[in-house]
């Protein structure tokens, strides 16, 4: 399959859907102005979660997998057509906002992408299994990539039978799954990179055996509702990261100083300091019960962690999927880092006030909103200078 029938309208689709899911969550805070805006109807706040996280985050994720496994010759033809029911899933989840989940048509349409989401993530699985059976020394890295992908196939089932049960931190657990292959891939190049195959081998096995709880404490969690799942699910949660973290060999000082190279590294030790701040508010939420503690812990993981793990990482594999030579450094470098961070932080520290002080909930909200706003010009920025860079590096091939 041409790289090119798979890119553009892949990218085209991620990038209207993430805009689309920004907006609903806008729209579920209730922000100022959002009426200026009538071509966005308030049914997508209801589905903004899923639109970020399925329709956005699994389409890329799904996206930067099979065009790189391109490079594997034997593959089986079915990693070729993953993308589309990928695809399908991420259009069908925002059309069918459009037409809000109450309507029949709205649900006949967001039921068909959740169908859709199931069949993608289940030839993924299939994917990560032979990969196993192939290159079994990567084995650590595609098992996270099973249990990730295993944990959207069970959040969809649950919401095709329209199980009402089980944990409210539904959202959270879910997105869980794109933090498990993130660490996945991290461990995957701290083998490239390690001193010590015998402390490389204990750290890998450690991270499986984590893995594997952290999956089967989520799965439990969209069925059960349990604190002693929550606290076991935070604890996994934050035993893993912390040892991903410390055997991260990309967090260490390398005698080479390339920009791009501190820039990853300014990237990575951020990402885990807000994930490791999200797990502290999810407690907090959980003995408090309020909704903007949720909040924050929510996009502490989804922006601080997952999103700058993103533009962490754009710059490095956006070349390899065009077939440009890699980029030496980024235009305004670790600033898109603190950009985001700011903007997080902006919106955390709205919800801290809303939680501590007896200010307004309606004038924080428009400061919290404000940043949801400045969030969607700030990647579409972020993705211009990035293109515009590596449009500038030699073609490979």
């Amino acid at each position: 399959m041409n790289k090119k029938t798979i890119l553009l309208p892949t990218a085209i689709l991620a990038f209207l859907t993430a805009i689309l899911g920004f907006t609903g969550g806008i729209v579920r805070l209730g922000s100022p102005y959002i009426d200026l805006f009538p071509f966005f109807p308030a049914t997508i706040a209801s589905m903004h979660p899923d639109l970020v996280i399925i329709g956005f985050f699994m389409l890329v994720i799904i996206m930067e997998r099979v065009i790189g496994l391109e490079i594997i010759p034997s593959r089986p033809s079915y990693f070729n057509y993953v993308i589309f029911p990928a695809q399908a899933a991420a259009l069908l989840l925002a059309i069918g906002s459009f037409f809000g989940n109450n309507q029949q048509f709205g649900t006949i349409l967001i039921n068909l992408g959740f169908i859709s989401a199931i069949i993608a993530v289940i030839v993924m699985i299939m994917i990560q299994i032979w990969m196993i059976q192939n290159v079994p020394q990567n084995k650590s890295e595609y098992l996270l990539g099973i249990f990730g992908f295993g944990i959207i196939l069970f959040y969809a089932l649950k919401m095709l039978v329209n199980w009402t049960g089980g944990s409210s931190y539904s959202y959270v657990f879910l997105v869980l799954y794109l933090v498990l292959i993130i660490l996945g891939e991290r461990i995957g190049f701290g083998r490239l990179q390690s001193i010590s195959q015998k402390n490389f081998h204990l750290f890998e096995n450690s991270a499986m055996v984590l893995g594997a709880l952290l999956f089967v404490g989520i799965i439990l969690s969209f069925f059960v509702n349990s604190p002693f799942i929550f606290f076991g699910n935070l604890l996994l949660l934050l035993t893993l990261v912390l040892i991903v973290a410390k055997n991260d060999s990309s967090l260490r000082t390398s005698k080479i100083k390339l920009p791009m190279n501190q820039y990853l590294r300014v990237a990575l030790f951020g990402s885990y300091l807000w994930i490791i701040l999200a797990i502290f508010l999810l407690v907090w939420h959980f003995f408090n019960q309020n909704f903007f503690l949720y909040d924050a812990g929510l996009h502490a993981i989804t922006v601080g962690f997952i999103l700058t793990m993103f533009i962490a990482h754009a710059p490095i594999i956006f070349p390899t999927l065009l077939k440009r030579r890699s980029i030496s450094s980024l235009p305004g470098g670790t600033l898109w880092l603190f950009g985001l961070w700011l903007l997080l932080g902006v919106r955390i520290l709205g919800d801290l006030l809303i939680v501590l002080t007896e200010l307004s909930v309606a004038s924080l909200q428009f400061v919290i909103g404000l940043s949801g706003y400045l969030m969607i010009p700030f990647f579409i920025a972020y993705l211009i200078v990035v293109l515009y860079k590596i449009r500038s590096m030699v073609t490979i091939g």
